[in-house]
């Protein structure tokens, strides 16, 4: 935009509000813009709803589970929508990979199995 465009879109803003005026509405769609920031954070962790073991079709469906274990690197606590081997429970659900807490089959990926409270594959 040129000099004189903003000069005369400047000028047509306050023919009609006062400096006070305006710099209340800067201030409203300042906290408008602050308010619907921090709401958009728990609307989109909300359809990540789906537990461990659950059915799924992507992995942000899936709840990040806590580790339950301080033995077992975070990375391997990570929850992925994937086939964990079981037909009966549909295509995909919620399970971890191998070294993840678990307190079922049902809640690993892949072929691995729940042993000792870890998805672990069978030897």
């Amino acid at each position: 935009m040129n000099s004189d465009r903003f000069d005369v879109v400047v000028r047509a803003l306050a023919a009609h509000a006062s400096r006070r005026e305006t710099l209340r509405g800067a201030a409203a769609l300042a906290i408008a813009s602050v308010t619907a920031l921090v709401r958009a954070g728990p609307t989109e962790a909300h359809h990540a709803r789906i537990p461990l073991g659950g059915a799924c079709r992507h992995t942000s469906q899936c709840l990040d589970h806590a580790p339950v274990s301080s033995r077992v690197p975070p990375n391997r606590q990570s929850v992925f929508c994937a086939n964990n081997g079981h037909q009966y429970d549909g295509s995909y659900n919620c399970c971890r990979t191998g070294g993840g807490t678990c307190t079922h089959n049902t809640q690993c990926c892949g072929m691995r199995q729940c042993r000792s409270g870890a998805c672990t594959y069978l030897q």
